[in-house]
């Protein structure tokens, strides 16, 4: 299995302490991809859908890093609230 340096130098920047991680206010929707850990198509869809913000430059399109974090916590927040609601059933135990 060939191995992708330029990807392997991303995950390797991120995979660092914040504090290490460098400050860049906007991804690639490649390095969101990389971050998030999911396809580049689903990647597409939650910003065909506004789930995920971003912005285009010329013909690049950006994701603001601060979007990335308000994804992840609305995912999370939709979690805990599925979590929530959820009740088991002692008895059954």
């Amino acid at each position: 299995m060939a191995t992708d340096p330029v990807r392997d130098h991303r995950i390797d920047l991120y995979a660092r302490a914040p504090e290490q991680r460098p400050s860049r206010l906007l991804l690639s929707v490649d390095e969101v991809q990389d971050l998030l850990g999911v396809g580049r198509n689903l990647i597409f869809a939650l910003l065909s859908t506004g789930e995920l913000e971003s912005i285009k430059i010329g013909r690049r399109r950006l994701v603001p890093v601060g979007a990335v974090d308000r994804y992840i916590a609305a995912r999370l927040a939709d979690a805990r609230s599925m979590h929530d609601g959820f009740e088991v059933d002692r008895d059954v135990m």
